[in-house]
């Protein structure tokens, strides 16, 4: 798979406020085929996150991208429906049924489950200089307020 392909786009979604993957940064990979737009792109996350629709390998389970999709959608319209995915899982078309059923019966499991895996998964390590004053100047920081 070449990278540099102009047939294959990585995006990345950020997630949702007020959900179980807010500060998470979630990496999605669309390949184009020659048929798009006649057919929707071939999309999955490339970042793992725990979800009754996507599973480890990063596969979704979603309408828009399967029997719902439209030559008129746009790659802003796939993104925008994996957000609302993110925001709005949909337990009765699970990929990953167990995962569905802990979201039906106890959401409160389901949040912290989730909210572990993107603190595990899609928080992106921050490089913290060290506390000593040369890496604190390096940052044009002289106070040393990060």
């Amino acid at each position: 798979e070449d990278d540099g392909a102009l047939d294959i786009w990585t995006a990345t979604l950020e997630g949702p406020e007020g959900s179980p993957y807010q500060g998470g940064h979630f990496g999605v990979r669309m390949r184009f085929t020659d048929v798009y737009p006649a057919e929707a792109p071939q999309v999955h996350f490339i970042t793992r996150l725990y979800h009754p629709n996507i599973n480890v390998n990063g596969s979704i389970c979603l309408d828009v991208l399967q029997t719902a999709w439209s030559p008129a959608l746009t790659v802003m319209d796939v993104l925008d429906a994996l957000r609302r995915l993110l925001v709005e899982p949909n337990p009765h078309d699970p990929l990953v049924p167990e995962i569905a059923t802990l979201y039906s019966v106890d959401r409160a499991a389901f949040n912290a489950q989730a909210a572990v895996w993107t603190a595990t998964y899609a928080v992106p390590d921050v490089a913290r200089p060290s506390d000593d004053a040369a890496a604190w100047s390096l940052l044009g920081d002289d106070d040393g307020a990060y």
